[in-house]
């Protein structure tokens, strides 16, 4: 249900920047800005729904906690920014890489660590809303990382008997 959301959010923003483009003139910047808070409370909305799966809160925190000093640490989103073009070029070749690296992940993938992966997923997209609402100005691209975090740290809670 939140990945449909997430991909109808996705489809939406693209055919809105593909309309912005065509009728950029037509459209008032009070009008754009509106329409912009309009998407980020849609944003929010697949946020809350991802959180209230429920999981562990431990995990998440630790995720985000982890992901931040990662992700800051290497600056992903001025990397994200820059290398945009160098990706679009490459989209095709990762795609034959993702099958085999699919493979090898996929039996990491246990229910516990989907769940978690999806609910700190959910919290870095509510601060995705935030943003677009203006209400805060994260740059959630550094926070990647944490959406991976739980990967390595539900086995380890598990193995410590903490889940």
């Amino acid at each position: 249900m939140v990945l449909a959301g997430a991909l109808i959010n996705g489809l939406e923003a693209a055919v809105g920047g593909i309309l912005g483009l065509l009728f950029k003139r037509r459209v008032s910047e009070r009008l754009g800005d509106f329409l912009l808070k309009g998407r980020g409370l849609a944003v929010v909305l697949v946020a809350v729904q991802g959180m209230m799966r429920g999981g562990n809160v431990a995990i998440v925190t630790l995720s985000l906690a982890l992901g931040s000093v990662i992700g800051l640490g290497i600056d992903i989103d001025a990397r994200i920014r820059s290398l945009g073009d160098w990706a679009q070029r490459r989209l095709n070749q990762a795609f034959a890489g993702s099958k085999r690296l699919g493979n090898l992940v996929g039996s990491f993938l246990t229910d516990p660590v989907v769940t978690e992966v999806a609910i700190t997923g959910s919290t870095l997209l509510l601060a995705v809303g935030t943003n677009l609402l203006g209400v805060t100005d994260i740059r959630v691209a550094n926070l990647i990382p944490a959406a991976f975090a739980p990967i390595l740290l539900v086995p380890v809670a598990t193995a410590l008997g903490l889940m």
